[in-house]
């Protein structure tokens, strides 16, 4: 199994930067609306060609939010909804830097109860109670069993490592949909060649416990009985959609290595 990559793999090929990409929100898939956002972490996006995405996930008349605390995309939500004819039922966090979002932190998600003030917001209880859970000064929901999100058909699967009270979010539509937060890094915008846009784990500084989200990655990828993924949607990097079961396994493999992903 090769060492997952550093960071230097992932630079914009100089001449093909990755502001020459398309960031407009757009549907990936029947159920799942792009969000993405340069504006959110200029530096990653420039250097790197890492965006911040967000995603709607559309659920008949309703609709819930994934990881949509940037000041730049809730003005988006309202619009869209209106196009949509969807009622915002929920904003669900994958993790608690989500929250931190916007100048000052947590404004993002202060101008997201603002917009939306009866969506509640589900963070796991481990994240919530952390410090920057805590920086909003809101009282989340637990996605962990919850009724409400199990009516709306979304599964919450505990995947601690970047941070402890790390979640992905599963809907199982379109062959299935899986909103990973930062526990897998998407290939820069810029990069389609086949075979060279692998996703990784977060560099190691930005974990919790590497060694923890690579075991995860690893019970996850040797479960024969784990549900059908076409459609991976990180929070930052390329999104994958309708993608082949043995490209999805290409795509994840990397994620289990027991080598960090460095910052040079």
């Amino acid at each position: 199994m090769a060492p997952s990559p550093s960071l230097l793999n992932l630079i914009a090929t100089p001449g093909r930067s990755a502001l020459t990409v398309n960031l407009r929100p757009r549907k990936i898939a029947p159920e799942v609306i792009w969000l993405p956002c340069a504006q959110e972490d200029p530096m990653a996006y420039n250097l790197l060609g890492l965006t911040a995405n967000a995603y709607l996930l559309l659920l008949g008349r309703q609709a819930v939010a994934v990881d949509a605390t940037s000041p730049f995309i809730i003005p988006l939500l309202h619009s869209i909804l209106r196009e949509e004819k969807c009622t915002l039922s929920a904003l669900l966090l994958t993790h608690r830097h989500i929250a931190l979002a916007g100048k000052p932190q947590g404004q993002g998600l202060r101008d997201f109860k603002r917009a939306f003030p009866r969506a509640p917001v589900f963070l796991h209880p481990s994240d919530a109670e952390h410090e920057e859970g805590k920086v909003s000064g809101f009282v989340y929901d637990n996605p962990i069993g919850s009724a409400l999100l199990s009516a709306l058909g979304v599964e919450t699967w505990e995947f601690p490592g970047h941070t402890r009270g790390h979640v992905h979010y599963y809907l199982d539509r379109s062959g299935g949909v899986l909103c990973t937060g930062d526990s897998a890094v998407g290939a820069p915008m810029h990069r389609s060649e086949p075979g060279r846009d692998a996703m990784c784990r977060a560099p190691v500084p930005v974990n919790e416990d590497d060694g923890e989200a690579a075991r995860q990655w690893s019970d996850f990828l040797h479960n024969s009985a784990r549900p059908s993924i076409a459609t991976i949607c990180p929070y930052h990097g390329k999104v994958y959609r309708n993608e082949m079961p043995r490209r999805v396994e290409f795509l994840l493999d990397q994620l289990r290595s027991p080598w960090p992903t460095v910052v040079p």
